[in-house]
């Protein structure tokens, strides 16, 4: 996910609404029906973030100057398990190869 202002490849058509919710829901762009969220975005750490903080963060992303790039996805059995919290001490390759 590419959070700059770049009307192509970025948030330029967000909402600051669309991206509370982003922040909240973890999905793309902050509605239901949307796509996960993929690493490496942690946007499990935004969701309990008071309002008035993910608004200064969304004040600063339309700040900065856009920047076109483009995120590829991740091959589909990584998209089905990015989420997916891992158990302590693991991390998402060796959950990924258990499975």
């Amino acid at each position: 996910m590419n959070l700059n202002p770049d009307k192509g490849t970025g948030v330029a058509e967000w909402s600051e609404e669309m991206f509370i919710q982003m922040a909240r829901t973890g999905k793309h762009p902050g509605q239901p029906n949307g796509r996960d969220i993929l690493p490496p975005r942690p946007w499990f750490n935004l969701k309990d973030v008071k309002n008035a903080d993910l608004k200064a963060m969304w004040a600063y992303l339309r700040s900065i100057p856009p920047i076109r790039n483009n995120v590829p996805l991740l091959p589909s059995v990584l998209q089905e398990s990015a989420n997916k919290p891992c158990l302590s001490g693991e991390n998402r390759l060796s959950t990924l190869r258990s499975q």
